[in-house]
């Protein structure tokens, strides 16, 4: 049994409905892989790991995030039941032509992973700071003080073909947020 195991509450694979706002459970986009329950370290919101599929359109800003967000950066606001609202527009989540071969692999390896049980938590990683893989892009709230790091996923383990690259998830129970960042090294 993994550490983590031993000292968390956890569900694999929740369904979309259990982690999203109805307004965007119903996008493909969104792989949930585990959802965390942290009441032991005082976290009373439901922590959602969900790996987020987009279009990439290679644009440096893109007009369906807000200022300071992107596709590698983005923030859930946590409604009263623990489901998460996403920052940005339904319009990130439109797939190209261009894009579906990406896309339909994402699929398939997120049935398999989920058909066959695989656990998540053995690529979930606790340290006490990220790990990260370029610069360190820990977010403030709105008070100025620091989120709370909850965890990293290499992607690549899970989804092959992604290369080289981090999920980092953080917390902030003030503004009720969960900050999302991707990096590759």
């Amino acid at each position: 049994m993994s550490i983590f195991k031993a000292y968390h509450k956890f569900m694999l694979y929740p369904e979309k409905e259990n982690v999203l706002c109805p307004d965007y459970a119903g996008f493909d986009n969104f792989f949930p892989l585990v959802t965390l329950d942290l009441s032991h370290k005082g976290i009373m919101d439901k922590i959602h790991i969900i790996y987020v599929s987009f279009n990439y359109n290679g644009r440096p800003e893109d007009e369906n995030f807000p200022p300071e967000e992107s596709m590698g950066n983005f923030t859930f606001d946590i409604n009263p039941d623990n489901l998460y609202k996403p920052s940005f527009s339904t319009n990130a989540l439109v797939i190209t032509e261009q894009y579906r071969i990406h896309f339909e692999r994402t699929e398939k390896l997120y049935r398999q992973l989920k058909d066959n049980k695989k656990d998540i938590l053995e690529f979930l990683r606790t340290p006490k700071e990220p790990d990260w893989l370029q610069n360190d892009l820990t977010p403030f709230n709105s008070l100025g003080d620091k989120y709370n790091f909850i965890c990293q996923l290499e992607l690549e383990l899970l989804f092959e073909h992604v290369g080289n690259m981090y999920l980092y998830v953080f917390y902030d129970a003030h503004d009720k947020k969960v900050k999302y960042f991707y990096q590759c090294d």
